[in-house]
């Protein structure tokens, strides 16, 4: 009797443990409206390097450093600078590189665009011109450059509706990478 007792409470524990198992705290809602769509691993993006159309796989990347990802195409890395900042290199020269920034809302936007254009200014010593915006960026988005004989250096400024985001991209005028760059950033999701 006192073997059968034990068979059966063991049982009772096994059976315990295997229906908690895959049990969490969490709701499984099948509400589309409250699932968020995790991005594909991989697209295609099209990007021009020196003159040249090239298409190249990209992948999702989330940073550890900052609340985004975004799809880094694969001669490129995306790694945390310091604290608040991020940046995607060229892994074969990282004077070509995008910092990005995902500033707070209580942040306030003309501040924000003064301190990038005095920035600009004192990387170069040259004048700070404001250029279009790409189509598919923001209408609200704020682009800045400036450039001397050998360096070109572009910031976008996109306001959100709780953040804004920061981007300052470094390359140069003969190797120009900018627009590789613009269209990584232009998939970046803040979480």
């Amino acid at each position: 009797m006192f073997k059968q007792l034990k068979y059966f409470s063991m049982l009772f524990m096994v059976s315990i443990m295997l229906v908690a198992c895959g049990t969490s705290n969490e709701t499984n809602s099948t509400d589309p409206n409250n699932e968020e769509k995790s991005p594909a691993t991989e697209i295609q993006i099209s990007y021009h390097l020196n003159e040249q159309s090239v298409v190249d796989t990209a992948s999702w990347i989330k940073s550890d450093n900052q609340n985004f990802g975004l799809y880094v195409l694969p001669a490129y890395e995306l790694s945390a600078e310091e604290p608040n900042n991020d940046v995607v290199y060229f892994k074969e020269n990282d004077l070509h590189m995008m910092r990005i920034q995902i500033v707070t809302s209580n942040s306030d936007w003309e501040s924000l665009k003064k301190n990038t254009i005095e920035q600009l200014e004192a990387s170069l010593n040259e004048e700070v011109e404001t250029v279009s915006t790409p189509a598919d960026f923001s209408k609200n988005t704020t682009v800045l450059q400036t450039k001397n004989d050998r360096e070109l250096i572009t910031a976008y400024l996109i306001p959100k509706n709780d953040h804004m985001i920061k981007l300052t991209i470094f390359t140069q005028i003969q190797d120009n990478h900018l627009d590789a760059f613009v269209q990584m950033a232009k998939h970046l999701k803040v979480n």
